[in-house]
């Protein structure tokens, strides 16, 4: 008889990397570095995710995201350099069939201190592969949230953001397109109240 060939084992780990440039800084509609229509530097942004399978259909992760850019007083960035923020995270997923739920805890160091938030996100795989997030910032911090118009630090933000997403991909061989949309409602009026 023709020998029996096993099935392929599922990677255990796997990582994705992205190497991004952005015109602008946005987070959660707060344009950081306050660049308005101007386009005159991008940021440098560049991550790294970590995800670990675990039993029963748990996923761990952990990853990290940069903001590289030499706005802000790049000689005085008490990270170094040009590295005007490092965040690091650190989740645990779990997937029932094409359903999956996320809770994930974020430490954004900016400025000379730290900020904590956390994200739990629900996400349905199918054409439109729609998403709920609710993101809350624990606290502000020690630090500030962006520059305001006189180029001074603003202070940072504080409360809930529940963003609603839907995306679409084409793989076109080894290109992955995909067509993003995300809607944002503040839970809190004056969440980016200077």
């Amino acid at each position: 008889p023709a020998p029996v060939t096993p099935a392929a084992a599922d990677d255990f780990i796997s990582g994705t990397l992205n190497l991004d440039f952005n015109s602008h800084f946005i987070s959660y509609g707060n344009d950081v570095w306050g660049d308005g229509d101007s386009m005159s530097e991008p940021t440098f942004n560049p991550s790294l995710e970590i995800a670990l399978e675990l039993p029963a259909g748990f996923v761990f992760t952990l990853g990290t995201w940069w903001d590289v850019n030499s706005k802000g007083g790049s000689e005085s960035s008490p990270l170094g350099g040009r590295i005007q923020e490092v965040d690091v995270w650190t989740g645990l997923a779990y997937t029932v069939g094409d359903f999956t739920t996320k809770l994930t805890y974020q430490n954004w160091m900016y400025a000379g201190g730290t900020e904590d938030v956390i994200d739990l996100s629900f996400s349905y795989a199918c054409f439109l592969n729609p998403s709920l997030t609710v993101h809350h910032r624990l606290d502000t911090g020690d630090v500030a949230g962006s520059f305001d118009s006189n180029g001074d630090f603003a202070p940072g933000d504080e409360g809930t953001v529940l963003v609603l997403g839907l995306s679409h991909s084409v793989e076109a061989g080894p290109v992955t397109i995909s067509f993003p949309l995300n809607i944002a409602y503040f839970v809190d009026d004056d969440f980016h109240a200077p």
